[in-house]
């Protein structure tokens, strides 16, 4: 380098800078664009997921609501109202249920567990719909004593058995986002 100009010496070492620089700058985006597919994956994935199985279970708590009241309330408005209701929320867990399946089967990072889950809340809801809708047609054609006692007998355990079972899922899917954004920690 003593042989070199000062002139030639400062384009070389800016030119040093700048590949430096460049590297640096491929490398920056290079991580950055692998944290934003991670973070896209968590939204659009477990996160969405989670999301889906919350809609089901608030759903399955409307649905109980409006069976419950059906046997409870006395004046018709108020029976057709948790009639509505009840059945606006049976027809959207079947929405939320199709959404979350779907989902599920087309999300590359579902594991078996996660499938297994899902599996137990469309079973369990596969016993209680029917139940809970016998039950919203007896409440409506006045046969309340026998709405009360399926209610009792069939529907709150089922009932109980698809909570659970949503918790359940959602449970794991806030451990797999927690996973995930542990993974992206450490890699940072």
């Amino acid at each position: 380098m003593n042989g070199l100009s000062i002139k030639k010496q400062l384009v070389f070492a800016f030119a040093v800078l700048v590949a430096a620089l460049v590297l640096v700058s491929v490398v920056a985006l290079r991580n950055l664009a692998s944290a934003d597919a991670r973070f896209r994956g968590f939204v659009r994935g477990i996160d969405e997921r989670e999301s889906m199985a919350v809609d089901v279970r608030i759903d399955a708590n409307r649905r109980a609501i409006g069976v419950r009241d059906m046997v409870v309330v006395k004046e018709p408005a108020d029976v057709e109202s948790a009639k509505k209701m009840a059945l606006d929320a049976h027809a959207a867990i079947g929405e939320h249920l199709k959404q979350l399946r779907e989902a599920v089967a087309a999300a590359p990072d579902a594991t078996p567990k996660e499938r297994e889950l899902l599996a137990r809340i469309v079973e369990v809801e596969g016993k209680y719909g029917p139940v809970a809708a016998n039950i919203v047609d007896l409440a409506a054609s006045g046969k309340r004593d026998e709405a009360m006692a399926s209610m009792t007998r069939d529907c709150r355990p089922l009932l109980a058995a698809l909570l659970k079972a949503s918790r359940d899922y959602m449970d794991y899917a806030t451990k797999a986002g927690d996973d995930i954004a542990a993974d992206a920690t450490a890699e940072y």
